[in-house]
């Protein structure tokens, strides 16, 4: 048996019970999701956008 199989297996065992840990960090993760990227991070992010693309055009 392949090592893909054997994963997909254990997730379909996994996925038929409840695992609370699995939920929490679930939970977590939407709602990191859901928040607001920064403005401070989308300037640094359009920084860097700029700086790559002067460094191409030298």
């Amino acid at each position: 048996m392949s090592y893909a199989s054997t994963m997909t297996n254990e997730r379909k065992q996994r996925s038929t019970s409840f695992d609370p840990i699995d939920a929490a960090l679930r939970q977590m993760f939407n709602e990191v999701e859901k928040e607001e990227v920064p403005d401070e991070f989308c300037d640094l992010i359009a920084e860097f956008a700029s700086k790559q693309t002067r460094s191409r055009e030298s």
